[in-house]
């Protein structure tokens, strides 16, 4: 079972100007008949329900959804930190060899 929580690119098209709630739309359609790839849950609108959420169910942290991606940290791309985890990241695109 894989647990997906962004989606980057998707039929050739870059998605990481879009605002992450764009993007996870488009995860959504792209994992809905798969049967081992799961989405991340979403939390609240609110930023501080939504910490509250993170907090209550012990979740890693979270990330601003209405920002575009940044492949380092900007002050719009943040991720809060609430616990340490030892997560490996994995990504394929069709141009990469097997």
């Amino acid at each position: 079972m894989f647990m997906a929580f962004d989606c980057l690119y998707i039929d050739g098209v870059d998605l990481g100007p879009r605002e992450l709630r764009a993007r996870r739309e488009a995860l959504l359609r792209a994992i809905e008949y798969a049967k081992l790839l799961l989405a991340a849950r979403r939390l609240a609108d609110d930023g501080l329900k939504a910490w509250g959420e993170v907090q209550e169910r012990g979740y890693e942290g979270a990330k601003d959804e209405s920002s575009p991606y940044s492949g380092g940290r900007t002050l719009s791309w943040l991720k809060v930190k609430q616990k340490e985890y030892r997560v490996e990241e994995r990504g394929w695109s069709p141009d990469q060899q097997r």
